[in-house]
């Protein structure tokens, strides 16, 4: 099957899927309203994603995964209840934020541990994408410019990952936003604070709030200047084109991508597409080589 037949079929029988559609729309007309305003000119802040993009792997899948080990015909719980709830994502079943709680809670049904938070680092650490990492420690080296680091998964474990880049890569991001969890005196995990979602409002009484939202509050709180104008977002997804509408935006295009960013990649809803491999630093770097 063709990538655009077997997107067409997800993009029919999945509504969070075909909900990009509308989406993608609007970024397009955006961008051809808008044009001067999107090219790359003046940087002041540089956005990147965790899950798919600072890493191949994604956070709440190798928790789950952690916590839910045993296995049936060769895949483990965990995965299996991954892909449960993202079926029921893509069947409109629950929205994305309501997917985070229910993640979050099988975590807590296991008695998840900040501990436990290391090991799932340990297991997720080898598929970091380093190309992109040297990029951004270069990057910040020779520009002035802000790099933060946005998540929809727990801000906690984002911590640790720029304290880990910190001692093993000489990079650390500026900034860090994500989901807030809430801990006991001994670190075990007892929910949620608050949710990085798409929409700024509340899910099942949790406080929503989307990464550009975040990014604003974030930016004000440390009394730096912000524009939307001189913002980049790196991301691999459309999972992020509710910021993307907004901002500069680099897409990356994995070699096997997940059916999202192959959707992503194939309507072009970035201003900048660049494949993973062996020249990725090269290649973003490229791109801001020319502003500012």
């Amino acid at each position: 099957m063709s990538l655009q037949a077997f997107v067409k079929n997800k993009v029919k029988r999945a509504r969070v899927v075909g909900g990009f559609l509308r989406n993608s729309l609007i970024f397009k007309l955006k961008r051809q309203t808008h044009a001067p305003r999107y090219w790359f000119t003046k940087i002041s802040t540089v956005v990147v994603d965790m899950d798919g993009t600072l890493f191949d792997a994604d956070a709440g899948n190798m928790g789950l995964r952690l916590m839910y080990p045993d296995k049936v015909d060769h895949t483990t719980m965990g995965d299996i209840l991954y892909e449960g709830i993202l079926h029921k994502l893509a069947q409109g079943q629950m929205s994305v934020e309501e997917s985070i709680l229910d993640g979050n809670r099988l975590l807590q049904y296991q008695n998840m541990h900040k501990k436990d938070f290391k090991r799932v680092l340990e297991v997720m650490w080898p598929t970091r994408r380093i190309e992109l990492i040297d990029a951004l420690r270069e990057l910040k080296q020779n520009q002035n410019v802000k790099i933060i680091l946005a998540t929809l998964s727990s801000q906690e474990f984002a911590f640790m990952v720029n304290e880990k880049l910190s001692k093993e890569h000489r990079f650390t991001f500026d900034g860090v936003i994500g989901s807030k969890l809430s801990f006991d005196k001994k670190g075990k995990l007892l929910g949620m604070k608050e949710i990085m979602g798409l929409k700024n409002g509340y899910t099942r009484n949790v406080r929503v709030r989307s990464k550009l939202g975040a990014l604003k509050e974030f930016m004000k709180n440390k009394n730096w200047s912000f524009s939307m104008n001189q913002t980049v977002l790196i991301t691999d997804s459309y999972g992020d084109i509710d910021m993307a509408k907004h901002v500069k935006t680099i897409l990356l295009v994995p070699a096997q991508p997940s059916t999202i960013q192959a959707v992503a990649a194939k309507y072009k809803l970035a201003d900048k597409l660049i494949p993973t491999n062996t020249q990725l630093k090269k290649n973003l770097l490229a791109v801001f080589e020319r502003v500012n």
